[in-house]
């Protein structure tokens, strides 16, 4: 049965516990506090960042280090219009919405700690509000296979990736904007999915592929002879890419991708295991996102046999099926590049919630069940290495501190050093 409150009594026990109130929310989903709860722990979270000896992926330096010393770097220049002017134009990054956060930021601390709270601040709106969207939209008790799904849903881009706040985030604002467009019809879902460059320059190519799609429409067998070709191609011609960038790119964007796309970069790339620049990265870190991917793949392909069965039934279901294995086939494309991979996780978040929604909504359907089921194993191990890459930035204090506590504490260690 579900726990109910009067007044605001939820934010008194966040006040008190913020991890037993987040588990709470979880619990009492449908209640309208739950979601600003959960995003209130997010930005908790953030506060009580642990920050490990080493990355998941064996690096010995974490991208909220770097961030985390330019605000330091900052914090002590007084800056003038024409040195935040200057910063600007210097920016390698392109994008500008972390370069603008590090310097407001920076007036007033140079304390990692409310650099990552505010991180979990923007990236915990958006990926609470993805959540819930999802959530909102499932009637009655949710079905087992669904809720199986849904974990993986939370899981592809969770919060600990605020490590990579500039991606992470582009991610999640994208799928914001994307979902109330392909499942409610909202057209401005492709403004707002279209403010994730303001993050990371990159997504210029979702949402290059979302207006293609918008323009054209629905071409279902088309995309879907598209996606299949590229689950079965292995390179695309660099050489040209980089032709027609050189040629007709801005100069700031030619620039700061042409390591990305250099020649001899890619083709180290595709002769290794797909971590380039580390070859020493353990094997769950290569296989357990392969697992989940080339299930989803594979549940797209058995959905294209029933797609007239879902034209019938919803529209919307269908338009997302449509563009999903459109922006699946390109990130299978970019996929063949260094790291080009990181947009499988945009293609899997929009994936996700379509088959969730199948799987929910069909009342005796038992066809794509039966094949989640048969991909429990390799889903099973997405689900349990993707917490495991958490103890990489969950602390004490996330589990056991509360607001008042972590201010005069500071046990923001990684769960991961302490267990080792």
């Amino acid at each position: 049965m579900a726990v109910t409150y009067s007044n605001n009594n939820h934010w008194y026990l966040f006040l008190l516990s913020p991890f037993i109130t987040g588990i709470l929310a979880v619990k009492n989903y449908r209640s309208p506090w739950a979601k600003n709860i959960i995003w209130a722990f997010l930005v908790f979270y953030g506060f009580t960042f642990g920050t490990a000896k080493e990355t998941s992926t064996g690096s010995k330096i974490a991208d909220i280090a770097r961030y985390s010393k330019e605000l330091k770097d900052l914090y002590k220049q007084d800056l003038s219009f024409e040195q935040i002017v200057k910063l600007y134009r210097d920016n390698e990054d392109i994008d500008i919405v972390r370069l603008t956060l590090a310097i407001a930021i920076s007036r007033v601390t140079d304390n990692q700690q409310i650099l990552t709270a505010i991180y979990g601040l923007i990236f915990g709106f958006f990926y609470s509000r993805n959540i819930w969207f999802v959530l909102d939209r499932i009637k009655g008790k949710i079905k087992p296979v669904a809720l199986f799904l849904l974990v993986a849903y939370i899981l592809v881009d969770p919060i600990w990736n605020i490590n990579g706040f500039r991606f992470h985030t582009a991610v999640q604002l994208f799928i914001y904007g994307l979902l109330p467009f392909l499942f409610d019809g909202k057209k401005n879902g492709i403004i707002i999915s279209s403010l994730s460059f303001l993050f990371h320059f990159s997504f210029l190519l979702p949402i290059g592929v979302l207006l293609i799609y918008f323009l054209v429409g629905n071409r279902t067998v088309i995309y879907f002879v598209f996606f299949v070709a590229t689950i079965l191609t292995s390179s695309i011609n660099i050489g040209g890419v980089n032709e027609i960038i050189d040629e007709n790119a801005p100069d700031a964007l030619a620039e700061r991708t042409a390591t990305y796309r250099s020649e001899d970069r890619v083709e180290n790339f595709r002769e290794g295991t797909g971590f380039a620049d580390n070859s020493d990265t353990v094997w769950y870190a290569v296989y357990y996102l392969k697992a989940l991917y080339w299930s989803l793949m594979a549940f797209l392909i058995f959905l294209f046999f029933k797609r007239k069965k879902l034209e019938q039934n919803s529209k919307r279901l269908f338009d997302s099926f449509s563009f999903t294995l459109l922006l699946w086939g390109v990130a299978n494309i970019m996929n063949t590049l260094p790291s080009g991979s990181r947009f499988l996780a945009v293609a899997a978040l929009s994936a996700l919630p379509l088959i969730i929604f199948y799987i929910q909504q069909e009342p005796n359907e038992k066809y794509l069940s039966k094949k989640v089921k048969m991909a429990s194993p390799a889903l099973l191990l997405f689900i349990i290495i993707s917490i495991r890459m958490g103890l990489y930035s969950l602390s004490v204090n996330t589990f056991l501190a509360n607001p008042i506590i972590v201010l005069i504490t500071d046990y923001n260690f990684a769960l991961n050093d302490l267990i080792k």
